[in-house]
């Protein structure tokens, strides 16, 4: 991609949260953003029903933290790395948009003294409000939170009610 520094994307595949859809939903849109001279990076989260909420948060959150710690080595831009998630990972995207953290200067592993919050997100098809599933009876993302989730269990994974003036710029998108 030349010289850098480059802006940088974090791709999140879907796949309901049991399994990834990697060459169309993470390396397919990588090499398109590397082709376009960004940094592309594809991320494997951890799935269920081995893992569940929230381990997939925790291993974006650490993948953007990563990026970001280590910007200088990888050629990328400290202040513009983004995600890009698809389906589940739309959601992820979402997620992680509305709900990160600041980094803690104090913490001795240095990828942890820089925030996760990503500068920007690309959310395609993804679930980012679970209150119109809510009314119709039915549960998404039931491998994530379970077949009966608690209502403060729907509401911390509701991308939707965690909005804020501090949530990520978003382009938001699906397609038919």
């Amino acid at each position: 991609t030349g010289p850098g520094p480059h802006a940088a994307v974090i791709v999140m595949p879907g796949g309901g949260y049991t399994h990834l859809v990697m060459p169309q939903e993470g390396a397919t849109e990588a090499q398109w953003l590397a082709d376009h001279g960004i940094s592309a990076f594809v991320l494997e989260y951890r799935l269920a029903p081995a893992y569940v909420y929230p381990a997939p948060m925790l291993d974006a959150s650490r993948a953007i933290r990563y990026v970001r710690s280590h910007a200088a080595e990888l050629s990328v831009k400290p202040n513009a790395i983004g995600v890009w998630g698809f389906s589940a990972g739309g959601h992820l995207s979402g997620y992680m948009a509305t709900i990160h953290k600041a980094g803690d200067p104090s913490a001795g592993d240095p990828i942890d003294r820089v925030s996760d919050r990503p500068d920007f997100a690309i959310i395609s098809y993804g679930v980012l409000s679970l209150d119109l599933y809510a009314r119709a009876g039915t549960v998404p993302l039931q491998s994530l939170i379970g077949q009966h989730p608690t209502q403060a269990a729907i509401d911390a994974v509701d991308p939707f009610k965690h909005v804020s003036a501090d949530t990520s710029p978003c382009l938001i998108y699906s397609t038919t």
